[in-house]
């Protein structure tokens, strides 16, 4: 049996997968403990949230302290000294006075620590962590090695991420794990991850809602190419589908490209819950009136053209006029954005899509489907994921040293890339395995990336540097197919 929690801004979700599928909704607000006893069936759980992306969106608290440690041709401002070269040699220690006056004097919340080259050798960050330590809570530091990538710009810009939603996901992690201890996070690549794997890259858990809803569409209906419209309480989302999949962009915030890649999607900030004064407006402030709020919505506007949602009485004090142009100015906006994509079939998912997406087909002359559960077609793609694995690797045979995510590990004498190579994709496959992956989907592992350098020293080669990138692709649990 297959569970899956989509946590969301107005609603929180929860699929139940097997020879049957079960789907539940109730509003936010109410505890994951109650919401999981809707239903006595065992099984494994998954658990999808958007509160680390609000973090981000709703603006942080008393923000980040940066702590940068880019040593020799990177220019940056208010650095700390220490550099680590490209095959992990320190040549310039950790300046440990430096970063005790940034951090004793910092007010910020958090603390995010970037070394160059510091996924080839951790111990100037891990230097910098046991200061941090004295001054910050372990759960408020976010170090970069432990993203296994080598960009530096984009992994300082990762961790800054990280270090912003780290205590939340460590919240999320202790709630969860006092119903179920043994959960999966779901994440923005459409895979899963135990929350101890999770919290090395909290980022993983951005953006996840539409990499739910884009697996959740497919799963329901097996249309590999279309346009997912998904219908939310505060904004409709679209998410092209390509052979099943779908695209992804690298994502970027404030700016600077992370390592993150997300799910393609662009989004219109109306939804059943968008505010309907004189005409509809993109804000939510709450619930429906017909579900206990005190401001009339989309939702509301619905009712008064003759649909029965909730309380529906209650929507009467919209007038009909303003109702039915609220309609049309909603289904306006769609079409346009639909028409951008020029899409050969559409999936309705969200609560309000079935009573909305038929007349947008029509608009636009495209076949469609609304499937069964669509409403909770999130909490569906959660429930039938499977584990995904990204693993950087580096191997210098003339120091001796591999390294998997930046964290040191035994190369014990090899020095053939064919052998490293072979190694390296046995130890992830042993990894995923052990985080609860099957046999028959890590054999789907493979190497994305391989780069392999010479080391000349007076003019002998001393080894080779053998970069690779080993994963364990996203996609559809085995029990679900």
């Amino acid at each position: 049996m297959l569970l899956g929690l989509d946590i969301g801004g107005t609603n929180t979700d929860l699929a139940v997968v097997g020879e049957t599928i079960e789907t539940f909704k109730a509003p936010n607000g109410e505890s994951p403990e109650k919401i999981l006893g809707l239903t006595e069936r065992p099984g494994r759980l998954c658990i999808s949230t958007s509160q680390p992306l609000n973090l981000i969106l709703t603006g942080y608290g008393r923000g980040v302290e940066e702590i940068l440690i880019p040593g020799p041709g990177l220019h940056y401002e208010n650095t700390i000294p220490g550099y680590i070269d490209h095959r992990g040699d320190i040549l310039e220690p950790l300046d440990n006075e430096a970063i005790e006056n940034r951090l004793k004097n910092s007010g910020k919340e958090s603390v995010s620590i970037t070394a160059k080259f510091s996924v080839r050798n951790p111990a100037i960050e891990l230097a910098a962590y046991n200061i941090a330590l004295k001054y910050f809570p372990e759960d408020c530091i976010a170090l970069s090695y432990k993203t296994g990538e080598l960009n530096f710009p984009a992994r300082a810009a990762t961790t800054f991420l990280n270090a912003i939603i780290l205590r939340s996901v460590h919240s999320i992690k202790k709630m969860i794990s006092s119903i179920r201890p043994d959960f999966y996070f779901f994440k923005g690549d459409g895979g899963i991850l135990p929350p101890h794997e999770v919290i090395l890259n909290p980022s993983h858990l951005l953006n996840s809602s539409a990499a739910a809803v884009s697996l959740g569409a497919f799963y329901l209906t097996r249309k590999e190419n279309a346009l997912v419209i998904d219908i939310g309480g505060t904004t409709t989302d679209f998410i092209p589908l390509k052979e099943g999949k779908p695209l992804f962009e690298r994502l970027a915030f404030q700016g600077r490209k992370t390592l993150n890649n997300g799910i393609l999607t662009s989004s219109l900030p109306y939804g059943g819950d968008s505010v309907v004064s004189d005409k509809l407006e993109p804000r939510r402030e709450g619930n429906s009136l017909a579900f206990g709020g005190k401001l009339p919505t989309l939702t509301d506007a619905l009712n008064c053209c003759g649909f029965t949602f909730g309380d529906f009485e209650k929507s009467y004090s919209i007038k009909n006029i303003i109702a039915q142009n609220a309609l049309e100015q909603y289904t306006g906006y769609v079409k346009e954005r639909v028409r951008l994509y020029s899409p050969s079939f559409l999936i309705g998912t969200g609560y309000l899509a079935r009573f909305l997406i038929p007349a947008i087909a029509k608009e636009v002359n495209c076949p469609y489907l609304v499937p069964d559960h669509a409403e909770s077609a999130n909490a569906v793609g959660v429930a039938v994921s499977r584990m995904s694995l990204v693993v950087h690797i580096h191997a210098d045979t003339g120091k001796g040293r591999i390294l998997f995510n930046g964290t040191p590990g035994k190369l014990n004498g090899l020095y053939r890339k064919e052998d490293i190579i072979e190694y390296s994709v046995r130890k992830v496959s042993e990894k995923a395995i052990s985080l609860g992956a099957s046999l028959s989907e890590v054999n789907q592992i493979e190497v994305t990336d391989l780069r392999e350098f010479d080391v000349i020293k007076s003019g002998r080669r001393e080894g080779s540097i053998i970069d690779l990138v080993v994963r364990l692709p996203p996609g559809i649990s085995e029990e679900a197919i």
